[in-house]
């Protein structure tokens, strides 16, 4: 890794004292590339935009209602646990 040096162009590239490039391998510059092309697909923008709604109402269910770790043991009661909850997030999207 490398530093930036002094030039006549510093000012419109960088606002910091250095700045650090990073070369990558051309492989992997290749794959990192097709992957930018890929999420500026609209096609890849709706996909997202579903996983976004998704994670978010897991993140309620962890955040709010303490679904990390169960307080029973055994699956049978562990559902038990996951029908009120799933219940109490459907009410919290609907008053939001």
């Amino acid at each position: 890794m490398t530093y930036c040096r002094l030039c006549q162009l510093k000012p419109q590239c960088t606002w910091d004292g250095r700045r650090l490039i990073t070369l990558r391998l051309r492989e992997e510059h290749e794959i990192l590339e097709a992957a930018c092309e890929h999420e500026a697909q609209p096609a890849f923008s709706r996909e997202y935009s579903q996983r976004t709604g998704i994670a978010g109402t897991v993140l309620a269910g962890v955040g709010v209602l303490h679904l990390r770790r169960s307080r029973y043991l055994g699956p049978a009661k562990t559902h038990l646990q996951h029908v009120p909850a799933a219940a109490a997030i459907n009410l919290i999207r609907i008053a939001i």
